[in-house]
């Protein structure tokens, strides 16, 4: 969740995380770096952005039921291998820091939790 607050860790000035939320470029990406196979990369770059604010998001029942009605929200037809591996190695570096905080002792519950809704 910290990237679609603040992008920049990933040095891709011109990577937008606006209405990021589900099946977008910050999840496709990384789906193209360790699973390629599993991604229909001919169907992405005719996908326009579906930019969905979390507003929007309370009367639906899903999120086939927003946007286009594909069941995603942003931009994955800007995803790459290149951005998911910058997306892992982010999170990696991150959870592997709170990891060895919580092995020494350390109370890491605050880190967590998330309830920025």
């Amino acid at each position: 969740m910290d990237l679609l607050e603040d992008p920049s860790p990933l040095e891709l000035p011109d990577l937008d995380p606006q209405g990021e939320a589900h099946a977008g470029i910050f999840e496709t990406a990384p789906m193209l770096y360790l699973r390629e196979h599993l991604v229909r990369e001919r169907l992405l770059k005719g996908l326009p952005p579906q930019r969905i604010s979390f507003s929007q998001f309370g009367g639906a029942g899903s999120f086939r039921e927003l946007g286009n009605g594909l069941g995603y929200t942003g931009d994955p037809s800007r995803a790459t291998a290149e951005i998911g591996g910058r997306i892992i190695e982010h999170y990696a570096d991150r959870f592997k820091g709170l990891i060895l905080r919580h092995v020494r002792g350390e109370d890491v519950y605050d880190s967590l939790r998330f309830s920025g809704f």
